[in-house]
């Protein structure tokens, strides 16, 4: 609920999944997920929630958007023991873009989010990422 009346519900569909791609940074790994858009309309809310296991060692360094595209209201988290974190916005335009995903080490986290992203496994090694759909 808003002050004007109730919210639209994110959507479920928008951005496909395209590929993924691994780079050493300060500190760990960057996992890179592209995605393209299905639609030309803009997806609107995109957000994307990244969970890792509790009883790995890893943990999440960074989440943000990358590519072209743009996004208002912007929130991202990184929760304090580096297990979870969120990013939202709303896109601007219908465009390809990217998450990347900063990590401590290798990991396999769970990806999920609106607007077509997820529910998937991201498996992050050293020389390559991969993803497997839930």
């Amino acid at each position: 609920m808003t002050p004007t009346g109730f919210a639209p519900l994110p959507k479920t569909t928008g951005l496909q999944f395209e590929g993924t791609q691994v780079a050493p940074v300060a500190g760990g790994l960057q996992a890179t997920m592209r995605f393209s858009p299905t639609q030309e309309d803009p997806p609107g809310i995109v957000a994307v929630v990244v969970r890792l296991p509790r009883d790995s060692e890893t943990r999440i360094l960074d989440l943000n958007a990358a590519g072209s595209m743009q996004f208002s209201d912007i929130t991202k988290r990184v929760s304090e023991d580096g297990k979870f974190a969120v990013f939202q916005g709303t896109a601007q335009d219908a465009a390809s873009f990217e998450f990347a995903l900063s990590v401590s080490g290798s990991t396999v986290a769970d990806v999920r989010g609106t607007a077509g992203v997820g529910p998937f496994d991201l498996e992050i090694g050293p020389l390559e990422a991969t993803v497997t759909p839930k």
